[in-house]
């Protein structure tokens, strides 16, 4: 594989609670990954691979607050040969419960608490992402019909 193959491994695959486990799993999933599918090249360098990060709302308000938790996540990624290539901004809370159906769709774009989220998304992308890379956030649609609206489910 290499460098001109363009694809990331999406992190909302793990449960991420906090700070700590958004680390945890770039060290540890999103790295072995990289580490088996790409090799060093003759000239003794490795090709990042992209990662499609999830912070919740919670995690990422911590990590815009704290300008040295934002550096730990950009060594982090350097350290692992990682790109952030792109957020996955749908989920804007903890959707790794037992039952998670349409609240995965809340707050919905009516709410200024959907803007505000996407926005430090956006903030984040652009402090650790290079100047020259294109990235993206994906995000819910408009919303979800309303409680007491029948739904197929």
């Amino acid at each position: 594989m290499t460098a001109n193959q363009k694809f990331a491994y999406c992190m909302n695959v793990h449960p991420t609670a906090n700070f700590d486990d958004v680390l945890r799993n770039l060290r540890g999933s999103a790295s072995s990954i990289r580490r088996h599918l790409f090799t060093e090249n003759s000239a003794g360098d490795v090709d990042r691979l992209g990662v499609g990060l999830w912070l919740s709302d919670p995690v990422a308000q911590e990590i815009a607050a704290s300008a040295d938790k934002l550096q730990i996540l950009r060594d982090t990624l350097t350290e692992c040969k990682l790109a952030a290539w792109t957020f996955n901004g749908f989920p804007q809370h903890n959707f790794h419960q037992t039952v998670v159906k349409h609240a995965v769709y809340e707050p919905t774009w009516s709410s200024p608490d959907r803007l505000r989220y996407t926005l430090q998304l956006i903030d984040l992308m652009a402090s650790l992402s290079e100047s020259s890379q294109t990235c993206s956030i994906s995000t819910l649609p408009i919303g979800w019909p309303h409680a007491g609206v029948k739904n197929d489910e």
